[in-house]
């Protein structure tokens, strides 16, 4: 699994945007220590620190959540190409820095997806060879072990976040979904309803005597029925809809910018398509649109409430919609279609 959330891409190329100037000077001030004379040291410093400090300002605020993760290879890239920079102009002498390979390896590991670090091996071996100043007994003998390390850092922290994601995206699943009708449960459902604006719609079902169809079939053939209508329900929804198992035998349909029009023509080819799935089974439906009047998404969900009580009340296997003019007085019913299994 690569780090498809924007905001994982933002953090990481951030987190390259701080440890890029540390690294720079770290290597700057142990340049003494491998034969580097001070006015070197100062040449040095005067390209580096303002190259990486431009880079790093760029990577902050670049809009890396936009991008697809392999633009974070430019993270590596760029490095190995100082490093390479570093290594032409020593011949030889940056040497000892070739290791910080190893942390590019460990950045490849921790953004791409696997077997990313054996495409880029060819490009750290190529620096390997320049900064060591040529190929040389030396090199030969450090370059395999070093290869070895680079590879299994790279994929072993890859295959892990992959197995992490895995069973992070399972435990969210399972979280999010009922798992006996795959419909959304409860979990988040004050934040669905508050997200719900005017012309926003809300279909509320409940099937028709489920209590006894589980005390004369079971509850074996009641748990069929309602992984149908979970089915059902996701099948006829749009992509943009949520369909929510409510309750045990209830569930809520929530469609952005349907309307009492969209909620109801909803409901009818819900209808045509269940008689052939389960003529036997009816269901009732309340119907309420969100609007400028109501409080919000969860005073819709009452009003649909309200309005599948009146349909229940008024012989059930049909839909009611809520209307704040007509509610209580007239109620507006859809076409029953199928009988009602009656008491």
């Amino acid at each position: 699994m690569m780090f498809r959330a924007g905001d994982d891409r933002q953090l990481m190329a951030r987190v390259a945007a701080l440890a890029a100037p540390a690294v720079a000077v770290t290597l700057l001030a142990t340049m003494p220590l491998v034969g580097y004379t001070m006015q070197q040291v100062g040449a040095w410093a005067a390209v580096v620190v303002p190259g990486v400090v431009g880079a790093s300002a760029a990577a902050w605020f670049l809009p890396w959540r936009r991008w697809p993760d392999r633009a974070l290879l430019a993270v590596p890239l760029g490095a190995w190409a100082c490093l390479a920079v570093l290594g032409l102009a020593s011949h030889g002498q940056a040497a000892p820095f070739a290791g910080y390979s190893g942390l590019l390896f460990l950045f490849i590991g921790l953004t791409q997806r696997p077997w990313t670090s054996l495409l880029l091996l060819p490009v750290a071996v190529s620096v390997h060879v320049v900064m060591y100043g040529g190929p040389t007994a030396e090199l030969a003998a450090r370059l395999p072990i070093s290869i070895t390390v680079w590879v299994a850092t790279a994929e072993v922290i890859a295959r892990y976040r992959v197995q992490t994601g895995v069973e992070f995206a399972g435990l969210e699943r399972r979280a999010h979904v009922d798992p006996l009708t795959g419909c959304g449960n409860r979990y988040d459902l004050s934040r669905m309803l508050a997200a719900l604006r005017p012309g926003d719609a809300v279909v509320l079902l409940d099937l028709d005597h489920f209590k006894r169809l589980n005390d004369t079939a079971g509850h074996a053939a009641g748990d069929d029925v309602l992984r149908e209508t979970g089915a059902l329900l996701r099948q006829v929804a749009r992509r943009e809809d949520s369909v929510i198992r409510y309750g045990g035998e209830e569930f809520l349909v929530l469609l952005p910018g349907a309307g009492e029009a969209g909620a109801t023509s909803f409901d009818a080819r819900l209808r045509a398509a269940w008689a052939d799935v389960q003529p036997h089974v009816t269901f009732s439906t309340g119907i309420a649109v969100v609007d400028a009047a109501t409080t919000g998404g969860a005073t819709a969900v009452a009003h649909a409430d309200e309005a599948l009580y009146a349909a229940k009340a008024a012989g059930r296997a049909r839909a009611t919609s809520w209307r704040a003019d007509l509610f209580g007085s007239t109620l507006q019913q859809a076409d029953p279609g199928v009988p009602a299994l009656r008491r």
